[in-house]
């Protein structure tokens, strides 16, 4: 059984307070030849940059620094500091007292909150003209803004980003939204399923899949057919290579429109109505 990613982090960090799996890490080391290669990986990227660099880095530098960073991103728990709050009340009406239209723009920004490593910014939007609040994340790297899922640990929710890094956002009553904490979370593992090939005269059919990452993520596919509708089901294997983990919320991408589950050990998630004539992204959140 391989540690957690989080685990090796704290190791290489020396942030693991828990001296008997500390040895227990160190020793897995010494055997372990892909536990081994995340950690050297990690501490290449967070060990500090010279102050001096007379020389520049060389495309070839560059790439493998970009690797080594995305790398280090599946399962990471980014938190974000306040930058500005125009509002912190949420509940704020769209419309002013009388009745009128309020004078203020049709899109205003109610908080910034960011990241300086990963430099990532969070603004929680207000869209008057709709009628309806959501956020934006912004990155310079479109993987760390693009299905993200951004938390907010203090009132139990999460929403997950788009592919332009924006999800609508349902916090009505909440207040002071600038003194909550806010979390971006990384996918764990992204699996990517291909249209399948079916007999659509069928009434009832099934095939089983199984994907894998190289980081050793598994999980088990059946896509049924019935008159009732498609169904995707998922089965989470292993996570790190282990079959033993913490619950896991499983995200189902298909033409713009996500479905989300909670993934447990020995348990299977169904997902519907499910087009099988197109390709499927599925996601991990740790």
């Amino acid at each position: 059984m391989h540690p957690s990613r989080d685990d090796l982090r704290h190791f290489v960090d020396g942030q693991l307070s828990d001296s008997r799996l500390r040895t227990e890490i160190a020793r897995h080391l010494e055997f372990c030849e892909f536990c081994a290669d995340f950690c050297a990986d990690y501490r290449d990227l967070t060990q500090p940059l010279p102050t001096e660099d007379p020389s520049p880095l060389s495309e070839a530098e560059i790439r493998l620094r970009e690797r080594l960073r995305i790398a280090a991103l599946p399962g990471t728990v980014i938190d974000l500091l306040p930058l500005t709050a125009e509002t912190s009340d949420l509940s704020e009406p769209y419309m002013a007292a009388d009745g009128l239209p309020a004078k203020k723009p049709d899109i205003t920004n109610l908080a910034t909150l960011f990241s300086e490593e990963p430099e990532i910014v969070l603004r929680v939007m207000r869209d008057s003209a709709l009628g309806r609040d959501y956020l934006q994340v912004v990155a310079a790297d479109t993987e760390m803004a693009a299905h993200v899922m951004v938390c907010l640990p203090d009132l139990g929710c999460e929403f997950v980003t788009d592919a332009s890094g924006r999800a609508d956002l349902d916090l009505s009553g909440a207040d002071n939204i600038d003194r909550l904490k806010w979390q971006i979370r990384m996918p764990e593992a992204v699996f990517s399923l291909e249209p399948l090939q079916y007999d659509p005269e069928r009434i009832e059919y099934a095939e089983e899949i199984i994907l894998e990452t190289e980081r050793r993520d598994r999980i088990e596919i059946r896509f049924e057919g019935r008159t009732d509708g498609k169904q995707l089901v998922v089965r989470v294997l292993e996570i790190d290579g282990n079959r033993e983990f913490t619950p896991v919320r499983v995200l189902v991408s298909q033409s713009g429109r996500n479905q989300l589950a909670t993934g447990k050990p020995g348990r299977t998630v169904e997902f519907g109505p499910i087009d099988a004539s197109t390709s499927i992204q599925i996601r991990l959140y740790s």
